[in-house]
């Protein structure tokens, strides 16, 4: 039985090699809740082009920033100010910079350019990610697979690096409602390694 468990391995590997192809995802700005009217001269950073793994199989959740507490949310949004104030070279050289405590909506503006930082660097954006992450990971309670569930969490949502779900917490106004429950981008595609190890894992138990 074990030797069949392994051709079907071995077979699910060749399809998923041969299946996949280079993926050129189309720059994507609309990384935030902005109105159309001012996306152009908002903090939107070139946009990444990296694909992330779909979130099949894995115990992703809900989770909002809103679930952060007071003190923490106050912390976030104090890095994000700073943040942008040091992106625009200076609290005299930003045109718009707030983060609002209650829902976490935030937004930066530059003066005389726009902020070199990419989408997933921006603090709000990636206190969003880890806390999603860590929901995530949570869930991952079946000993047999735990690690490779922890490691799925982890490549799915790659907090502070390209190719993860979009955040859109991003508003032109305090009192703007931000989205808080993006869908995943249904251009992604599950990566055929992650998919074997955890095929084979589940098999051979």
């Amino acid at each position: 039985m074990t030797h069949i468990i392994y051709l079907l391995c071995i077979l699910f590997a060749v399809l998923a090699t041969a299946q996949q192809e280079p993926i050129s995802a189309t720059p994507n700005t609309d990384t935030t809740a902005l109105d159309d009217d001012n996306a152009n001269s908002s903090a939107a950073a070139p946009a990444d082009d990296s694909s992330h793994s779909v979130n099949i199989g894995l115990p992703i959740g809900t989770w909002s920033i809103l679930q952060l507490n007071e003190s923490s949310r106050a912390a976030v949004c104090k890095q994000q100010n700073d943040f942008c104030a040091s992106e625009c070279g200076g609290p005299a050289m930003t045109s718009l910079n707030f983060c609002n405590q209650t829902t976490m909506a935030w937004g930066c503006n530059c003066r005389n350019k726009v902020p070199d930082c990419p989408p997933y660097q921006w603090p709000v954006t990636l206190a969003e990610c880890q806390g999603r992450e860590q929901k995530c990971e949570s869930g991952c309670t079946d000993h047999p697979t735990e690690s490779l569930c922890v490691e799925g969490c982890t490549k799915y949502f790659r907090c502070n690096r390209p190719g993860g779900p979009q955040s859109r917490l991003q508003t032109n106004h305090p009192d703007a409602t931000p989205i808080y429950d993006a869908p995943p981008n249904m251009s992604s595609f599950l990566k055929p390694d992650f998919v074997i190890q955890l095929l084979c894992s589940l098999l051979l138990l």
